[in-house]
């Protein structure tokens, strides 16, 4: 892959996707799931070309003609011809226009799909569009506790305070063991004039697992100083009795159930920050929550929509605040703007594009918000939905 191409590979944000939406058709979106180490670049390249078969057939469809279609395809036929591929899954997608051609690289895979039309297909990128969001795995393990900060492509390790002691053995050297009783744990509650009786045990499993008790409460508390300012989600990874353990303890306020399960020092390299970020998508985004909870909350206003034809025209109106869409849903059709009408059709015809992609792409102009959800999610069994700001 060209270095030129390389520097121009990851997901763009809010700003510049609404620099690519703004381009003139014809616009081509060629999206290639990539193989990885499971198979050879060639089948990368495989899947390019034929995309690239389908592209100019395509664009002659439209009535192009021979120059124009080589001077659009012709950066997309050199990025296939070069492809060597990195041995790393996930999903190229390539877009060109007279003006402009980007390739982002996606983590996630996504179907093989070409398009040629108005606009660019955006929908596999917006589940990427924010990959530099920010969140933290901490990573118990009783002989070296770490904390990582990551964003969809990226890891670093984050210090602790100065002081804070990362390993049970050397927090143990600090924190004496209190022989009061055997092996105290905690006093329990008082009644009336009562002391609260001390609550003991002899085992040194017992005993372990109270050293190792407050050795995470040392932990949680680093974690609260580090991550004072944050309000970004923190996954855990580790046994799953430690993990337990931990989540009774917590008091950081953004912390996600569940976690990542297994030794982190036993995870193979990338491993615990991939199995992290599949934990994080299966959660609700808590920006869908609200969208979902706006949309009920104005269901009886007026200010809700799930027929296709009024939330299309709506976002072309620049009137729709929040779109819900159901994830590989299509809906061919174009919008017409001398009549303000839409029209749907079960087949495509000339001039046709995605309804629904274009709906996302209207919200994002007109600064809305765009989520993908499962359709047994979108409200009313649609395959789109929306919140209308009048």
């Amino acid at each position: 892959m060209p270095n030129n191409v390389l520097q121009q590979a990851e997901v763009p944000t809010r700003d510049q996707l609404k620099e690519i939406l703004a381009q003139e058709g014809p616009c081509i979106t060629l999206v290639t799931p990539l193989e990885g180490p499971r198979g050879p670049a060639r089948q990368d390249q495989v899947r390019m070309r034929h995309g690239l078969t389908e592209i100019q057939r395509l664009l002659e469809a439209t009535g192009a003609d021979k120059v124009r279609v080589a001077t659009l395809m012709q950066p997309l036929r050199d990025l296939a011809e070069d492809w060597e591929g990195d041995g790393q899954p996930g999903t190229l997608v390539m877009l060109r226009s007279s003006d402009l051609f980007r390739v982002v690289r996606l983590a996630s895979s996504v179907q093989e799909s070409v398009t040629v039309g108005n606009h660019f297909e955006i929908r596999p990128l917006l589940r990427e569009m924010d990959a530099t969001r920010l969140f933290f795995i901490l990573a118990l393990a009783q002989k070296n506790v770490r904390m990582l900060r990551c964003t969809d492509h990226s890891s670093e390790e984050v210090p602790f305070p100065v002081g804070t002691a990362t390993d049970l053995q050397s927090w143990a050297q600090t924190n004496p063991p209190d022989h009061n009783q055997k092996s105290k744990i905690t006093a329990g509650p008082s009644a009336g004039s009562s002391k609260g009786i001390l609550q003991t045990t002899s085992t040194d499993r017992e005993a372990k697992d109270e050293y190792l008790v407050h050795f995470y409460k040392s932990i949680d508390r680093a974690v609260n100083e580090v991550l004072k300012s944050e309000s970004a989600p923190l996954v855990l990874a580790g046994v799953d009795y430690e993990i337990a353990l931990y989540q009774r303890i917590n008091n950081y306020p953004h912390l996600i159930p569940d976690g990542v399960h297994g030794a982190p020092d036993g995870l193979k390299g990338g491993e615990m920050h991939k199995r992290a970020l599949e934990l994080l998508r299966s959660q609700l985004d808590p920006g869908l929550e609200r969208a979902l909870a706006l949309y009920d909350a104005n269901v009886g206003a007026g200010r809700t929509s799930h027929q296709i034809n009024q939330v299309v025209k709506s976002a072309y109106e620049g009137r729709v605040s929040h779109l819900l869409l159901a994830e590989g849903a299509r809906q061919m059709g174009n919008f017409d703007d001398a009549t303000q009408r839409v029209r749907q059709h079960g087949s495509p015809v000339a001039g046709d594009e995605d309804l629904l992609n274009a709906a996302a792409l209207q919200t994002i102009l007109h600064d809305g918000e765009v989520y993908l959800l499962a359709k047994e999610l979108v409200p009313n069994n649609s395959v789109i939905a929306a919140v209308l700001r009048y």
